[in-house]
């Protein structure tokens, strides 16, 4: 009993941070720290990263159970990159808004 519990809160571990890592990217973004192009440009070494992960996570040796984690690991890879775009285009819109708005001249103090 004591090995069936310690597989499933592996796997259970391993599942629960692979779908928290694309949570992570929107952070990032909203910070600041990460942007859209950054996201978009990057998807091969995603991709790679995720293959990677859910080989090592997965418990059995049969492809197939690798793709049912990975492929929902990529689809929200590339959801979060779409948010992320969606903030960055709100952000840059509301950046050039405010310089539009203000005076071309700064007044020297």
């Amino acid at each position: 009993a004591k090995t069936y519990f310690d597989f499933v809160l592996k796997l259970v571990l391993a599942v629960g941070i692979a779908f928290v890592l694309p949570v992570a990217v929107v952070l990032l973004n909203f910070v600041g720290v990460l942007r859209a192009k950054t996201i978009l440009r990057s998807w091969r070494v995603a991709i790679i990263a995720i293959a990677l992960f859910t080989a090592i996570a997965t418990p059995a040796a049969d492809v197939l159970s690798m793709f049912v984690l990975a492929v929902p690991m990529v689809a929200l890879y590339f959801a979060a990159a779409g948010v992320a775009a969606l903030h960055d285009l709100r952000t840059d819109r509301r950046a050039a808004a405010l310089l539009a708005a203000s005076p071309t001249e700064l007044p020297l103090p």
